[in-house]
């Protein structure tokens, strides 16, 4: 996957109606943050969009850079009973394998609340980004089997070539045409941003 750049990302969105929001990026010296709202209804009932979501092992397929998953593990004691770890391994553009460490906060069927650290052990590694990030998924029924799904994230990074506005909303609209795709609105041949 690589970076679209913003007239590609607005025009994907637009055909697709998708309601796609890119704020300016603010730079802080070495810092970057991307922020990024999407939404789109889709044809699925809200309690069966949140279950989908809520696992983690069941939406790998919908994101082309996640190449496995652990199932949410819970820690008593350390976390609420709606919070879990996840443990992601992810392949970004022309990066070495990496992993993703995941809170999931869920309040189902309303919310999903992802906070994300990529290789969060590997201090020693001078070229480790330490992105963080905040993705934040709202389930809104539309009734007669329509859910409004709402995606807002908020990445913060070092500068690199996958953590740029391009990149990031590439996999986004990618990922709401996989969605597309799921619930027969439009065929795999048909997508925009890539298979």
């Amino acid at each position: 996957m690589r970076a679209l750049q913003l007239d590609q990302l607005q025009y994907v969105a637009n055909f697709r109606g998708i309601m796609y929001e890119a704020p300016e990026e603010l730079i802080d010296g070495d810092l970057r943050t991307v922020v990024t709202s999407i939404s789109k209804a889709f044809a699925i009932d809200k309690e069966a969009a949140f279950a989908t979501f809520a696992d983690p092992q069941e939406h790998v397929k919908y994101f082309e850079i996640i190449k496995s998953t652990t199932p949410l593990i819970p820690m008593e004691g350390v976390l609420e009973a709606n919070q879990y770890y996840v443990f992601e391994h992810v392949q970004e553009e022309r990066l070495p394998p990496r992993m993703m460490l995941i809170r999931y906060t869920l309040n189902p069927p309303n919310s999903i609340l992802k906070e994300a650290i990529a290789d969060p052990f590997n201090e020693l590694d001078p070229l480790a980004d330490k992105k963080k990030g905040r993705v934040e998924i709202d389930f809104r029924d539309l009734g007669r089997n329509s859910t409004e799904i709402t995606c807002r994230s908020t990445f913060v990074t070092n500068n690199g070539p996958v953590f740029v506005r391009g990149f990031i909303d590439h996999v986004w609209l990618n990922f709401y045409e996989r969605l597309m795709v799921e619930t027969g609105e439009i065929s795999k041949d048909d997508m925009l941003t890539g298979v």
